[in-house]
């Protein structure tokens, strides 16, 4: 079956979860909270993403995130990697920590981000693990209510929620508003299970990004990751091609685990800061261009061997 279709442009807001691999633990000690957001602190220090919440629990996480450069798919590969790495490490266990794909449900923010908000520091208590959402150590709220000062709480980006909420007294109005009442799942509400939002937003939604993207017969990149990529058969096709290199460079960071340093050394490139500007360049001409879109899908087809 081919995955759902990632929707991501500049300003996009996003609840993200991850479930551990079968039953695997990975929130068991207070370290591994740290790493989680050591890791998280690196991953918007490198994609500038904007953490609005987060809750971890044993074997899952949920997280709200802003992402002012349109690259959630990249930022949540560094994350989800380097902090399996760092968790087996940690536990002394092998292999995959992590199901294979995270799940990304993106918010109309203007209508729905305090329900989604809310939906996720609730986690613990539809569970029944605490009765009180800020009573729970693995939630960012949890150490908003500590008035903690470490930087699990200077990775949050809180001026939405100030905004809402309002900024006198802040965290004892959010916490209030997070316990008022029981959220049900907003992804019920909107009918589309992978965007929540008012029918008119999700429409525009769906037709700017699902009918015009890249692949309305979309593409599966777990093929092409477990195959291995061929690059050789990625140079031919991209060779001679209008940003044939830049397609190149995006192939490279989209379906392999190649730093952008190691990618410019396979493109001839010196600067990985360079490799991060061709990147941003031809993701904003794959939202603008049809045709530069029909092309990159045809290779990927390709490369699928469709």
């Amino acid at each position: 079956m081919a995955l759902q279709k990632r929707i991501e442009y500049p300003g996009a807001l996003y609840h993200v979860m991850t479930h551990g691999n079968g039953f695997q633990w990975i929130y068991k000690t207070e370290q591994n909270l740290i790493d989680f957001t050591s890791v998280l602190k690196d991953v918007i220090e490198k994609y500038h993403f904007l953490i609005h919440c987060f809750v971890i629990m044993k074997n899952h996480y949920h997280i709200m995130i802003e992402t002012p450069e349109a690259n959630l798919s990249e930022g949540m590969k560094k994350l989800n990697r380097d902090f399996a790495r760092i968790s087996n490490w940690e536990l002394g266990r092998k292999g995959s920590l992590f199901k294979q794909r995270y799940k990304s449900i993106l918010i109309e923010k203007e209508n729905y981000y305090l329900n989604v908000l809310r939906c996720i520091y609730q986690n613990p208590t539809r569970l029944g693990i605490n009765q009180r959402a800020e009573e729970y150590p693995g939630s960012s709220l949890y150490y908003l209510a500590q008035q903690d000062k470490s930087e699990i709480v200077k990775i949050l980006h809180l001026d939405l929620q100030k905004e809402l909420i309002g900024s006198n007294n802040f965290t004892s109005k959010m916490i209030k508003f997070v316990n008022g009442e029981k959220e049900s799942d907003p992804v019920e509400k909107s009918g589309y299970k992978y965007i929540i939002g008012d029918k008119a937003w999700i429409e525009e939604i769906k037709e700017r990004y699902l009918k015009t993207g890249i692949g309305e017969e979309y593409i599966d990149s777990r093929k092409l990751i477990q195959n291995g990529l061929d690059e050789k058969r990625l140079l031919e096709l991209t060779k001679g091609r209008k940003d044939g290199e830049s397609m190149w460079i995006y192939f490279l960071s989209r379906y392999t685990s190649l730093t952008q340093k190691e990618i410019g050394e396979r493109v001839g490139i010196s600067k990985a800061n360079t490799v991060a500007q061709r990147l941003k360049r031809i993701k904003e001409q794959m939202a603008n261009e049809p045709e530069l879109r029909k092309n990159i899908t045809q290779i990927e087809q390709e490369l699928l061997g469709r």
